[in-house]
């Protein structure tokens, strides 16, 4: 049995956040009225595997996103650190 004590559980959260939990509020509402619901399980099914493919790919672009912006901002930090270092000549004694 799950943590929960249930054999399966969803989490829900804003609709504004994210369009998974849109469908799932559609779903919840119109079980609740005693309503047709609004997608079938291979429906929903086919639904959830586009959905993850695509939360993949966006976080995958995030990562490199804030990998690029992160080298960007300390390329930035290193090619002002080199300005400001003073250099020190060699001069000859001899």
């Amino acid at each position: 049995m799950p943590p929960l004590g249930v054999p399966s559980y969803s989490q829900a959260t804003s609709p504004i956040r994210r369009y998974w939990d849109l469908i799932l509020h559609h779903q919840f509402k119109a079980h609740f009225r005693g309503e047709q619901l609004p997608w079938k399980k291979q429906a929903l099914e086919e639904l959830c595997c586009r959905i993850l493919a695509l939360e993949v790919e966006h976080d995958i672009i995030m990562a490199r996103r804030n990998r690029f912006w992160t080298v960007f901002y300390l390329q930035q930090k290193m090619n002002e650190s080199e300005k400001e270092t003073p250099t020190v000549e060699k001069h000859s004694v001899f």
